[in-house]
């Protein structure tokens, strides 16, 4: 038996299950926990398993290997990840969008196509091909930010209120959230979504600054100002996990 009792966490571990799978995970400690729990890491490539202090290397094995159908499907998501390099084709509010690279300190643009081809626009990242992958996701978050506070800005006289912070960040669980200060956060990563479907979520938002739950004075303040929000939450429902596969 091979306790963990003076590992230190987190420690990763490769396992080699029958079949010849082979699955990197990331072992973290559940200190207050009694049961084993796995889930995949942002990129799918690798799973995060939190365990508790008390158990050995073997169980941590048959866990992973009793849950192959799991495994099966998770890595099938995986094939879909795009990451951020030169000739990778992403969308951007909608349009296929094909990433192009140009010389350092020139400038940041996106340009629609309507040839027809492959992709419906470029994004043309300044950038060296070292750098390329973390310069296209600042840029794409400075995007989001822009179309977010466009959003804002176009929904604002329908509401009547106007928030006091507009911010984006990487979140993983949430896109969108309203603070009682007012303070709106949305996920950088709709900027992937088509735009209706980032437009219902910065009017759920807002929304919130008129009816801080979910009332039914609350969603009927959202139809007042998105009749058609249902059928782009629904859209997010079904297709928000495949937006953090990108990049």
């Amino acid at each position: 038996m091979n306790l963990l009792l003076f590992k230190k966490f987190p420690f990763f571990e490769t396992f080699h299950l029958d079949g010849g799978r082979v699955v990197r995970a990331e072992i973290r400690l559940n200190r207050g926990g009694r049961n084993m729990r796995m889930r995949m890491s942002r990129d799918h490539q690798s799973v995060i398993i939190t365990v508790p202090r008390f158990i050995d290397m073997s169980a941590i094995k048959k866990f992973v290997a009793g849950n192959g159908a799991w495994l099966d499907r998770n890595y099938n998501i995986a094939k879909n990840v795009v990451a951020f390099a030169p000739g990778a084709i992403i969308p951007i509010l909608g349009f296929t969008t094909l990433l192009e690279i140009s010389p350092p300190r020139t400038k940041l643009q996106f340009i629609r196509c309507d040839d027809g081809g492959d992709y419906q626009a470029r994004l043309i990242i300044p950038s060296s091909e070292i750098n390329f992958a973390e310069k296209t996701r600042v840029a794409l978050r400075k995007m989001s930010l822009q179309k977010a506070h466009e959003l804002v800005d176009a929904f604002a006289p329908k509401l009547n209120r106007i928030p006091a912070k507009v911010a984006v960040r990487d979140t993983k669980s949430r896109w969108g959230s309203c603070n009682s200060k007012g303070d709106l956060m949305f996920a950088w990563r709709l900027i992937f979504a088509p735009e209706a479907v980032f437009k219902e979520v910065v009017a759920h938002e807002l929304a919130h600054l008129k009816e801080m739950n979910h009332s039914r004075a609350f969603y009927a303040e959202l139809e007042r100002i998105m009749p058609d929000y249902k059928k782009y939450k629904d859209w997010l429902k079904h297709n928000g996990r495949g937006l953090h596969l990108i990049g």
